[in-house]
């Protein structure tokens, strides 16, 4: 059984989980899956692992008070699993982003990052 697999089950078997555990399991699995999609072995280390999901989504939440950002969930969530793991989060504001107008494309590769110029001046 695969992680994604593993952790839907567990997922659909929540019993008598905190309000806190409930409120975070569907982000905390869409973001473990995609943490495992990326990392092979963080992906073993779910697979491997004898903890429940239940387990890491109530350490995730565990003594938050009445919040708890995003990264310090995932952060958690993620070292349920594979005690190394660390979490970082990278916002972007866009102050054009709702415009209307349809941005430039950009692509990543592993030695740069290339925008056409051609796109970018393309409507002036």
């Amino acid at each position: 059984m695969g992680y994604r697999e593993k952790l839907m089950e567990e997922k659909k078997s929540f019993k008598k989980a905190s309000p806190c555990a409930n409120a975070v399991k569907d982000a905390i699995y869409e973001k473990l899956c995609s943490f495992a999609e990326r990392e092979s072995e963080f992906a073993q280390a779910i697979e491997q692992s004898d903890k429940s999901f239940q387990e890491c989504c109530e350490h995730a939440v565990k003594g938050c008070g009445k919040s708890i950002s995003d990264e310090d969930v995932y952060s958690r969530a993620a070292q349920f699993y594979f005690a190394t793991a660390m979490v970082r989060c990278d916002f972007v504001i866009d102050l054009c982003g709702n415009n209307g107008h349809t941005p430039p494309p950009i692509t990543q590769s592993k030695s740069s990052l290339s925008i056409s110029l051609d796109d970018l001046l393309g409507d002036l």
